[in-house]
C-alpha cells in the first residue's frame, strides 16, 4: 500500500511503466515456439489498424473508476480483481507482430496473480486526483510489449472507495468495463458475505475467434459478402455513413457507482 504523490513535475509527463508491466514484459511474457497463436478477429484487426494510422494518439484507452456506496475491504477487493482476470481470456491476450508482412496475431497468456497498487486521495487537493485522471486517459500502452490493462484500488477525494480500470479498446468495449464492474463486484460482495462464490457465466474469447473463423468459412459469410460488395444497395442509401476520423476526448473517462 502507498500513498500517491503526483507532483508537478511528475505529471508534465508521461506515467512511469508500472514494475509489474515490465516484469511481465519481460521473462513472464515471451512468446514461444510452443505458444498456440490466433488471428485477430474482425473488430481487433480494425482497431489495430486505426492505431497504426494514429500512433500517437489516447483514443484506444479509456479510464473507468467504480466507486462503492460502504467502506471496502482492499485485500478482498484485489481477491476479486484476481478471480475475474482469471476467469477471463479476452483481457490476456499478446499481440505478435508478423515477419516479413505477415499477419499480426495473438496469444492468451496464463494469469498471474498480482497485489494491486492502492492510491489515496482522501482530503488531498482536488487537482491531484484531476492530474491523475488526465494522464490515465492519455497513458499509451505498447500492443506489441505490455499488459493492455492496469487496475489501482482507489481511496477517492469524496472518501469513497473502489477500483480504476484503464483497458485498451484491442483487448475491450464498452460491454467489457461493464462486465468487470458487475463481476468484481459481485465476487467481492460474495466474499464479504463469506458465502460461495457466484458461478462465472463470461464465454472465452477464444470461442469468439473460433466462431469467426468458421463464419468465414461459411455459406452465410458468402452471402453476406456478395450483398455488402454488391453496388445495388441504393435502397440502404439512407443508412449509409460516411467515414468519421476518430478524435481524442478530453473528458473520455466513466464513473460507476454502487
Amino acid at each position: 500500500i502507498k500513498e500517491c504523490d503526483w507532483s508537478s513535475d511528475v505529471c508534465s509527463s508521461d506515467l512511469p511503466r508500472r514494475p509489474y508491466l515490465a516484469s511481465l514484459s519481460g521473462g513472464g511474457m515471451n512468446i514461444k515456439k510452443e505458444d498456440k497463436l490466433f488471428p485477430l478477429t474482425h473488430p481487433q484487426k480494425r482497431i489495430f489498424l486505426q492505431t497504426r494510422r494514429e500512433p500517437d494518439s489516447s483514443w484506444p484507452v479509456d479510464l473507468y473508476l467504480v466507486k462503492y456506496a460502504d467502506p471496502v475491504d482492499f485485500e478482498l477487493l484485489s481477491r476479486a480483481l484476481n478471480i475475474y482476470m482469471d476467469e477471463n481470456d479476452g483481457l490476456r491476450i499478446r499481440l505478435v507482430p508478423g515477419d516479413r508482412g505477415q499477419v499480426v496475431k495473438q496469444c492468451f497468456f496464463p494469469y498471474i496473480e498480482r497485489k494491486w497498487e492502492w492510491l489515496y486521495f482522501s482530503g488531498s487537493d482536488e487537482g491531484e486526483f484531476e492530474r491523475w485522471k488526465n494522464l490515465e486517459k492519455n497513458r499509451r500502452f505498447d500492443i506489441f510489449k505490455d499488459v493492455l490493462y492496469d487496475f489501482y484500488l482507489m481511496t477517492f477525494p469524496d472518501g469513497k472507495q473502489g477500483f480504476s480500470m484503464s483497458m485498451h479498446h484491442i483487448c475491450s468495449d464498452g460491454f467489457t468495463r461493464i462486465s468487470v464492474a458487475n463481476r468484481v463486484t459481485e465476487l467481492y460482495r460474495d466474499m464479504v458475505q463469506d458465502r460461495a462464490l457466484s458461478a462465472n457465466t463470461s464465454a472465452s474469447y477464444r470461442d469468439f475467434v473460433a466462431y469467426e473463423k468458421a463464419y468465414l468459412k461459411s455459406v452465410e459469410f458468402v452471402r453476406d459478402r456478395e450483398f455488402w460488395m454488391s453496388e445495388n444497395l441504393h435502397e440502404l442509401e439512407e443508412y449509409r455513413l460516411a467515414p468519421k476520423k476518430v478524435t481524442d476526448n478530453s473528458d473520455r473517462y466513466g464513473t460507476m457507482r454502487y
